[in-house]
């Protein structure tokens, strides 16, 4: 990642700065028709396309414990042709339940063998890395030698943290080896919201994302272009996370802010 005073340049997508890159999840899907109908049908406001593999539950279930090396290449797969068929950057995410996901907390090794065996075949541009993984280092170094991007994420489901929390954690997921750390926590006021972006602003952690989700979060999805952020999420159809917007709504509101996140150099003040 390269930064430059009107942006920041990724492997996967540059974003200049006040404006947001939106990223839609895939809806929860049965089978691979279902997915790759999805997302043939985005709208071209969607400049990265996430794929929750947590919420891809076929019949018969693709899945068991523990993991076969079948299931894992079908995986890889399914990701290279959501990649062609959607001509846009893609996210792979192995959500958990702990953070509002569907991926069972007791089998870690499973989630972080999906991730390990979409990096070593290079299956997309970005990858969802929780923090919390035990082998998450492992992980980001096998990313980044692979040449992709990492969103390094820790969702908070409970009260939404302090000032002083909030910023250190964006800090923490930037020392890891974040590219884009990612703080995702719930508000449960506009207060609360308001607490998030500014600690992601004073963090120095940019470029980011940070949402505060549920209904008092909503600013954050499109204010979060004037704190640091470079890609948000916005929904399809289907919500894949508490207060996200429509991507058309969401798209509009962004380009509408754009102008008054942009920096003001010196020069500029009368």
């Amino acid at each position: 990642m390269s930064e430059k005073k009107r942006g920041w340049t990724l492997r996967s997508f540059c974003v200049r700065l006040g404006h947001l890159a939106l990223a839609v999840s895939l809806p929860p899907a049965t089978t691979e028709a279902e997915l790759l109908s999805s997302v043939a049908e985005l709208p071209l406001e969607v400049d990265v396309v996430e794929w929750r593999i947590d919420l891809f539950a076929p019949k018969p279930p693709l899945f068991c414990q523990p993991l076969s090396p079948q299931p894992l290449k079908k995986i890889v797969e399914l990701a290279r042709a959501l990649r062609q068929t959607a001509g846009r950057p893609l996210l792979v995410t192995v959500r958990s339940r702990a953070e509002g996901g569907r991926w069972p907390d007791e089998d870690r090794e499973g989630q972080a063998a999906i991730l390990a065996t979409l990096i070593k075949a290079r299956a997309a541009e970005l990858i969802d890395i929780e923090a919390v993984l035990p082998v998450a280092e492992e992980l980001i170094a096998a990313a980044h030698e692979a040449g992709m991007d990492v969103v390094l994420s820790r969702h908070i489901l409970g009260a939404m943290p302090t000032f002083a929390e909030l910023k250190v954690l964006f800090l923490e997921l930037r020392q890891q080896g974040a590219d884009l750390p990612k703080l995702a926590a719930r508000a449960a006021s506009p207060e609360e919201t308001l607490r998030l972006l500014a600690a992601a602003a004073a963090s120095g952690a940019a470029p980011l994302i940070a949402i505060a989700m549920g209904e008092a979060g909503r600013l954050s999805r499109v204010a979060a272009a004037g704190v640091g952020g470079a890609l948000g999420f916005a929904a399809h159809g289907v919500e894949s996370a508490p207060g996200q917007l429509d991507v058309h709504t969401t798209s509009g509101l962004t380009a509408a802010l754009a102008a008054l996140f942009q920096p003001v150099d010196e020069g500029d003040w009368n």
